[in-house]
Order: structure tokens, then sequence, then C-alpha cells
């Protein structure tokens, strides 16, 4: 199974997530966005401190690219803000909002040589696992004033039917509501004590995605 939170850092979320992923001794991959980073530069530090993984989410959290070197100074720009913390050995990993994505911004992406070296975008299967369908992913939860236990029962049921059918979980939750980690303490207690013995790794140990370009 694979935790990637999204749209932080932010004080309100992202501090407590930290902590409950400690707890389980559990690493992450943390999709950011630039201005949230450049808001709480601590945060990012801490993030990669702690054994976690840096993500670029664009840097205004943009679903629309009118113009190419939008789209470049957007991702440059979060590049610029957590390159600080990115080593050589780790894959520079791209997570477009929404999971919106085009041969359009493919071929921005590889015509840039320091966009390049990015692999993604990067999608999910639990939490509005069809980047059509966002009725079950926690901000929408939060939005709709579904409590924190339905929203971490309807995490636990894509999870399910992920593993009956043979597939691994790419989870994603997000970092901008302290409902959030609330979910992840109760999601990572309940599947802690499951019969299925649940093993937790980083996206960038899935195979498919070392080999992955844009």
């Amino acid at each position: 199974m694979y935790l990637t939170f999204d749209d932080g850092p932010t004080s309100a979320a992202t501090p407590e997530i930290l902590e409950i992923l400690r707890d389980y001794g559990i690493k992450a991959t943390f999709f950011v966005v630039g201005r949230m980073a450049r808001n709480n530069p601590a945060l990012v530090a801490r993030i990669r401190e702690e054994g976690h993984r840096l993500g670029n989410h664009s840097y205004s959290h943009e679903f629309d690219f009118p113009t190419e070197s939008h789209f470049i100074s957007s991702l440059k720009g979060t590049h610029n803000q957590i390159k600080n913390y990115v080593y050589r050995h780790d894959l520079l990993l791209f997570r477009a909002p929404g999971g919106i994505w085009n041969n359009w911004r493919t071929q921005i992406g590889n015509s840039d040589p320091s966009l390049r070296r990015y692999v993604g975008p990067i999608y999910w299967n639990v939490g509005g696992g069809n980047p059509n369908n966002r009725d079950d992913a926690d901000w929408k939860c939060w939005t709709k004033g579904v409590s924190v236990s339905q929203c971490e029962k309807s995490y636990l049921n894509q999870i399910y039917s992920n593993y009956r059918r043979g597939y691994a979980s790419i989870v994603l939750m997000h970092d901008i509501n302290r409902k959030s980690a609330q979910m992840l303490a109760q999601l990572l207690r309940d599947l802690s004590r499951d019969r299925v013995q649940w093993n937790f790794e980083l996206i960038e140990d899935i195979p498919a995605v070392q080999e992955m370009a844009f």
C-alpha cells in the first residue's frame, strides 16, 4: 500500500499526519503545492527529515495551464521550493491537480531539460480512484458534511476492493484539514487490527513508476 498526501503542507493537518505516520513507522509521499511549500518551509524540511518523499503538485494547484510558459513556470516554481530536499537518488515525482493530463502537457514537460527528469503524472486508486468521480475523496467528505468514520469506511471499502482484485492501493488524502489526520489515525488503527498483513511502501518503489516519464 502507498500513502500519498496532496495540497499541503499546512499547519492545520501536516504536523499531526507526520506524528501519526511516525507512530506507525510508515513512510509516505507528499505532493506539495509550491505556494504552500513557500509559506511553510519548516514543514517541507520536516517531511523529508522524517524519511518521507516530496513530489510536485504544481505551484497554485492549477487545473488549467493556458500557455506553455504557464505550465513550465508552475512546475519549476514548485521544484524550486523542494529541490533542496530531493536527493540525487530520489525520483522526481509529479501529480497533476485533479489527475488532469494530456499529450500537450507531456510534450511540454519533455521539451524542458529541467522537467524531463520528472516521472508522472502519479495517479491513485483510493480516495476518488477515478479522477472524474471524487465522491470518495476526503476533501469531498468534509465539503459534504460526511463524518470522519463514514469517510474512513469508504476508504476501507476501496482498499478491500483493490485487495480482492489483486491490486495494490495508492491512497490519496489531503493534508489541508485536520479531519483528514483524524481519518488517517482511524484508518491505520483498523488496518493494523486486520487479518491481512498490510505493507506500506513509497511510490518510488513501484517498478512501473521507476520506468515512467512525462
